[in-house]
């Protein structure tokens, strides 16, 4: 897949320095919910062998200079979580139609616009490639900025769940934010941009 400035593809092996570089800086694990960032090219480069052969896992590419610069991860949206939050999205998620992601991009490329391409981009994926109906996305409170890429993209706020653990970088109690977007709402703000 391709936007203005990025290449979005399925992770490689080759991948493994800039993976590194993402996961090991101390801001972007625990933003993604992970406690902490890699301690090492090795712990990386397992945890990416693990993962690469997950065709729903992405690496965003900035394309002036070939460099991973992100990571975006679709997934099942899980019937337990349906039944608990979203009970009216439950037959959907049964039938596979809700999915979720979850995304990341490397400090040294925030503020340029790149995760909300990404993100429309993969919400286009989704919902044409993948047949989705609705997607639900989730940040901590916290991160305010991950909010703000996702209302750019069209999420609405739906709800705020309490987790298990503390920020930290405050040692506030951790609070998930959920946004969703439908097809349907989708395709009418396609229709108006």
């Amino acid at each position: 897949m391709e936007t203005i400035h990025l290449l979005i593809r399925n992770l490689e092996g080759k991948d493994a320095n800039d993976y590194y570089e993402i996961y090991s800086h101390p801001d972007v694990r625990p933003r993604t919910g992970n406690s902490k960032p890699f301690s090492d090219l090795q712990a990386a480069e397992m945890h990416l062998s693990e993962i690469a052969s997950n065709k729903n896992q992405f690496a965003i590419v900035e394309k002036i200079s070939n460099k991973m610069i992100g990571k975006f991860k679709i997934s099942n949206y899980s019937i337990e979580r349906a039944e608990k939050y979203f009970p009216e999205l439950l037959e959907l998620t049964k039938q596979g139609k809700v999915l979720t992601m979850s995304y990341a991009i490397n400090p040294k490329y925030w503020n340029k616009g790149y995760c909300t391409e990404a993100l429309k981009k993969m919400v286009e994926y989704t919902f044409i490639q993948l047949g989705a109906e609705h997607i639900i996305l989730g940040y901590f409170i916290q991160n305010k900025a991950s909010g703000k890429v996702m209302e750019k993209c069209g999420f609405k706020y739906k709800k705020t769940i309490p987790v298990a653990g503390f920020w930290y970088l405050t040692g506030e109690k951790r609070q998930l934010v959920k946004m969703a977007l439908s097809k349907k709402d989708w395709k009418k703000l396609s229709k108006e941009n």
